[in-house]
């Protein structure tokens, strides 16, 4: 077929455009990195912070770890450089700077946004994770087809949301540690703090029960008056400290699944001897995540 001297130029110049506009190739080299991943959702450049041990090989896991409020990925990826050279495994730490992330957005998954407003599911923060994956296996040259979680703090009211919108997701395990307050996985609490009134289904939340979720605490995260505690009523409605929010969860999801009628594989850790510390909720949670 011979094209038109116009239709050639139109053909020439869609070809330029996604050439221009194409994600340039990423690399993960070893030892600690970033790169620069544009969001789908914000369509914003995000960092998102590497470390890969030298020795990986095509069949090692990848670790997605979600940081704090602090936002601080690149010390949440030196946190579990010395975990993933031990274990073999390749850790990406996307960073949800405070700029283009707000609470509702991060913590929140962009669920709803701050008038309440519910978004539609392609453009919830969670899609970033799928969408990551999608990245860093091929970049790592690795075979596998499921990645773990792991989110501390912040992170872990992202990790345990995700694990009750995302059902269906490539997670093969989620470790929730030390978050501040919860969306109870019940339909007689009202959103954001249940799941009355949000996206949510009975039968995604019967999926969500047989995903393998460790809510992880620690014996003396007890402080009342930490300034990062979310102190609303409804959030002290869940427990004064987050020890007490994160056993309240996880007794909330046993009655559920009670009256679901459905077994639940999600499971309580307590670490000793551990408070609000990402470095030592790491520690324990690492056996969990790659054993």
């Amino acid at each position: 077929m011979i094209l038109s001297y116009s239709a050639a130029v139109l053909v020439s110049s869609a070809l330029v455009a996604r050439l221009l506009h194409a994600a340039p190739e990423v690399e993960i080299p070893d030892g600690a990195s970033s790169f620069q991943h544009v969001d789908a959702i914000t369509n914003r450049p995000m960092t998102v912070w590497t470390y890969r041990p030298r020795a990986l090989g095509p069949a090692a896991k990848v670790v997605f770890v979600l940081h704090g409020m602090n936002r601080d990925g690149e010390r949440y990826r030196d946190q579990w450089q010395s975990h993933a050279e031990s274990r073999n495994f390749l850790v990406v730490v996307p960073e949800f700077d405070a700029r283009s992330f707000s609470e509702y957005a991060y913590q929140r998954g962009n669920v709803a946004d701050s008038e309440g407003n519910f978004v539609d599911k392609s453009r919830w923060t969670f899609n970033t994770i799928e969408e990551l994956f999608d990245v860093v296996r091929p970049a790592a040259r690795l075979r596998t087809a499921r990645y773990s979680l792991y989110g501390h703090s912040g992170g872990a009211q992202f990790v345990h949301r995700f694990v009750l919108f995302m059902p269906g997701a490539r997670f093969e395990r989620a470790v929730a540690a030390n978050a501040g307050w919860y969306t109870m996985p019940t339909f007689e609490v009202s959103f954001p703090y249940g799941l009355e009134g949000s996206p949510a289904s009975e039968a995604g939340l019967k999926l969500a029960m047989g995903r393998d979720l460790v809510v992880m605490l620690g014996d003396e995260d007890t402080d009342e008056s930490d300034p990062g505690l979310r102190r609303t009523e409804r959030a002290r409605a869940q427990g004064r400290t987050r020890l007490e929010r994160g056993e309240g969860f996880h007794r909330t999801a046993l009655e559920t699944s009670r009256k679901l009628g459905v077994p639940l594989r999600w499971r309580r850790v307590v670490t000793r001897d551990a408070g609000h510390s990402n470095r030592e909720m790491a520690a324990a949670a690492v056996a969990i995540l790659v054993p």
